[in-house]
C-alpha cells in the first residue's frame, strides 16, 4: 500500500502486508521505497518456513512493479515458490489480500485516532493492527488463533 502521504517517523511511505491465506496470520512491513519489496519477501518467507518446517508454495501477488524485477523472480524460482500475478486492474483476482489490507488499514487508522498519536506514527499502528490481528481467533480460525495455527503453539498473552 502507499506511497502514503505522510511519512513515519522513520521515513516509511509505504505498507507491504504479507498474509498466509491457511492460517490467516499476516505481517505488515513499513517500507521507505519499493525496491526493498524483495528483500522483505525473501526475509519473511525464510522466516516463515524455518519456524513451521513448511514451504511456502504459493506467492500470489499483485501486477506491481515491486513484483515484477528479476531479482524476486529469481529468488522465486530458486525457491521453487510459484508467482501468481493478478491481472492489472482486476482486483477481485487477488481478493484475500485486498481484503486483508483493507481490515489491517482500518484498524491502523482506528488505533491512530485513539491514541492521539501524530500521523506520522501510521506505520506503527499498522504493524500493531496486524499483530493484533494474528493474536486474536476469527470466522476462519475457530477458536484458534492466526499465529497458533501457523506456528503451532498459542500466543503470549501477558
Amino acid at each position: 500500500m502507499g506511497p502514503f502521504d505522510i511519512a513515519t517517523i522513520n521515513g516509511g511511505r509505504y505498507a507491504l502486508n504479507i498474509h498466509d491465506v491457511a492460517s490467516t496470520y499476516g505481517e505488515c512491513h513499513i517500507l521507505c521505497n519499493k525496491s526493498n519489496t524483495c528483500n522483505c519477501l525473501q526475509e519473511v518467507i525464510s522466516r516463515w518456513q524455518r519456524a513451521t518446517g513448511r514451504l511456502v508454495k504459493v506467492l500470489r501477488m499483485d501486477n506491481g512493479g515491486e513484483f515484477n524485477n528479476q531479482a524476486l523472480l529469481k529468488w522465486l524460482l530458486s525457491a521453487v515458490i510459484k508467482h501468481e500475478h493478478s491481472l492489472p486492474f482486476f482486483h477481485q483476482q487477488n481478493g484475500i489480500a485486498e481484503r486483508y489490507n483493507r481490515t489491517i488499514a482500518d484498524m491502523g487508522r482506528t488505533i491512530l485516532l485513539g491514541s492521539g498519536l501524530p500521523k506520522s506514527f501510521w506505520g506503527h499502528a499498522f504493524m500493531w493492527a496486524a499483530y493484533t490481528n494474528n493474536m486474536i481467533p476469527n470466522l476462519h480460525t475457530g477458536t484458534k488463533a492466526p499465529s497458533e495455527i501457523l506456528f503451532g503453539h498459542k500466543p503470549n498473552l501477558d
